[in-house]
């Protein structure tokens, strides 16, 4: 349900989202969160350790949380932490993330005032100073709502009945100051609420950003005509993209695992063949779930 349609109900379309994004969230986490349980548990035999009960239990708090031991900015090191210390449900965090977001937007295009904006973009700069990162990454909410906002405004703005040489001038411009701050506002980690290395000024730089991307990236595939095998795979990752983005890390991870235990190096040559090899071994899976949808109804929502 489109928010910039006269049809908009906030209740249904937050009801909707909770469908598409929690669900999934809460399936793929616990497989993940039990993945989480069985590489400590290898890790404690190989190593000769004594796992406790705690341990086991944490990555089960992680789900819950959204960010686990991130709470504190990390453990003892990221691919460790990458595995267990987030308890899985880390690597997903933007599904909740998008759900409250999903929250925000509701509400803006249910009141549609202008100073539902300012204080979305008051309480996302506020919350950037944070000592802690709060659940369901409610911190970094507010300036995700603002870039789904935008993408409806601009959805709506009807670009493509401007004049060619102005749309591509504004285009132009988006695209030159979009550049300009990925070269100047580098080390971007959204799941750490990390806007970049200035204090102040990254916050609103990136909140920048995320909006002139959208705009962009939005206006390119509009312009641009792919082969269509590319436009087809295209098309397939998008109805499956909460798949792709759910499954994504745990099979990169196991490739890394096992290619690390086939050779103990990573070049770029692996890197390229992880990544190749994760894209069909998650495009096979979704093609597994979408044949069962058909016995299972249930599955749409993953």
């Amino acid at each position: 349900m489109d928010p910039i349609t006269k049809e908009f109900h906030p209740w249904q379309y937050v009801k909707n989202r909770a469908k598409r994004l929690l669900v999934p969230y809460a399936v793929y986490g616990m497989v993940m969160t039990c993945i989480s349980i069985a590489y400590e548990v290898m890790r404690g035999l190989v190593h000769r350790d004594v796992i406790s009960i705690r341990q086991l239990c944490m990555p089960f708090v992680g789900l819950i949380y959204d960010r686990g031991r991130m709470l504190y900015g990390g453990g003892i090191d990221p691919i460790h932490d990458a595995m267990s210390g987030i308890g899985g449900a880390g690597i997903t965090w933007f599904l909740t993330c998008m759900f409250v977001a999903s929250v925000l937007v509701a509400l803006y295009f249910k009141i549609q005032k202008t100073y539902i904006l300012i204080i979305y973009v008051f309480f996302g700069y506020a919350m950037s100073f944070l000592p802690v990162l709060l659940p369901w990454s409610i911190d970094a909410a507010p300036f995700m709502a603002l870039t789904q906002i935008a993408g409806y405004g601009y959805k709506r703005s009807k670009f493509e009945n401007e004049s060619k040489q102005r749309t591509f001038w504004l285009h132009g411009l988006a695209f030159a100051v979009y550049v300009a701050i990925i070269i100047c506002n580098h080390g971007v980690n959204l799941s750490l609420r990390n806007y970049g290395p200035y204090k102040f000024a990254s916050p609103i730089l990136f909140l920048i950003l995320t909006i002139f991307g959208s705009m962009i990236y939005v206006f390119l595939f509009k312009i641009i005509r792919f082969p269509y095998l590319i436009e087809k795979y295209l098309g397939y990752v998008g109805r499956n993209s909460i798949t792709f983005l759910g499954l994504q890390m745990p099979t990169i991870s196991i490739l890394n695992i096992g290619l690390f235990l086939i050779d103990g190096n990573e070049t770029f040559i692996d890197a390229l063949a992880v990544t190749v090899m994760a894209a069909a071994g998650v495009t096979f899976m979704c093609r597994i779930k979408n044949k069962l949808i058909n016995s299972m109804p249930a599955l749409r929502y993953l």
